[in-house]
């Protein structure tokens, strides 16, 4: 407990550090202008398109679940998601709302449903790389700096890569059944151990991976909806690249719930053709203000159920 105490107040001195570094570089009284004349329409529909991406996400974890013999209705799944989604976003941590949502569907078994959680993540990280690989080589050809490419490029290939040796040692090792499977770090056989039921579930795998795409897609489009709604003018190819780096960066659990390493990532991206920093925080609040709607929402989802007489917080 003393040890996840430390480490905490560690991430939460990087966030505000990063936080101060960032807010040194910015106009405050233009934030306030840019924040006050945004589109309110596009806000809109950029928050809906976000609410539709929950949905296919809840969809995509629903075709996870059925292998590990937990089937439930798709507004079942919804339900646990946004949950799951609540704890996530106002815990320091974001396992906290992945166990949330696995007791919710399955208090007796949840490890099952943590095993799907952890192989839907995987299958998002790999759609999330796969997206900035092709925004990489759209920027390209769109004319951006180099420098911005060559990041998207090597993240990308590095994540991709990292995918299929993962797919190499999936096939050959099994669920611990390899001679080289113990000499594997925890975390890979973890991993190896909790994907094994999916060797016998390919058209599982490929829809719910059919299904991080079109996430993935998802959450780039409703970014773009965000810039035009603050009348930042840039391409869609640059958003691609932009927002899939720094939903992969923002990811690094250094910080709290990613706060910080958002913002530098787009005040980085952003810069580099020209949009001013103010411009770049603007977009990042707003992105997070939409994600913590949704996640308050399913809060209040969460305690107007099963949330009210404590059953998903059982062990079983």
């Amino acid at each position: 407990m003393e040890k996840n105490g430390k480490l905490n107040l560690l991430k939460l001195a990087i966030t505000v550090c990063l936080l101060w570094a960032v807010f040194a570089r910015v106009d405050i009284s233009r934030l306030k202008d840019m924040l006050k004349t945004v589109d309110i329409v596009l806000l809109a529909a950029a928050f809906a398109v976000l609410c539709a991406g929950v949905v296919l996400s809840s969809f995509r974890w629903k075709v996870l679940l059925i292998p590990q013999d937990i089937r439930i209705s798709l507004g079942r799944a919804v339900y646990a998601y946004v949950s799951g989604m609540f704890f996530n976003s106002f815990l320091p941590t974001t396992i906290g709302g992945d166990v949330i949502r696995a007791r919710m569907i399955s208090p007796k078994n949840y490890h099952k449903g943590l095993a799907a959680t952890l192989f839907e993540r995987y299958l998002g990280v790999v759609a999330l790389a796969s997206w900035a690989l092709f925004g990489a080589l759209s920027a390209y050809r769109g004319g951006y700096p180099a420098a911005m490419i060559r990041m998207a490029a090597l993240t990308s290939a590095f994540i991709l890569l990292s995918f299929f040796v993962l797919l190499t040692l999936w096939r050959r090792e099994g669920a611990g059944q390899g001679k080289n499977y113990k000499k594997l770090p925890e975390i890979i056989r973890r991993f190896l151990s909790s994907a094994a039921v999916y060797r016998n579930f390919g058209s599982n795998v490929a829809i719910a991976l059919l299904a991080s795409f079109m996430f993935q897609f998802l959450a780039i489009f409703c970014v773009f909806l965000i810039t035009r709604a603050l009348r930042i003018e840039v391409g869609f190819d640059f958003v691609i690249v932009a927002a899939t780096l720094t939903a992969l960066f923002s990811s690094f659990p250094v910080s709290i719930n990613g706060i910080g390493l958002r913002e530098v990532s787009y005040v980085f991206f952003f810069s580099i053709i020209g949009i001013s920093p103010t411009a770049a925080v603007a977009l990042s609040f707003l992105v997070f203000t939409m994600h913590i709607l949704a996640s308050a929402a399913g809060g209040m989802i969460f305690l107007a159920g099963e949330g009210r007489n404590g059953i998903a917080l059982r062990g079983g």
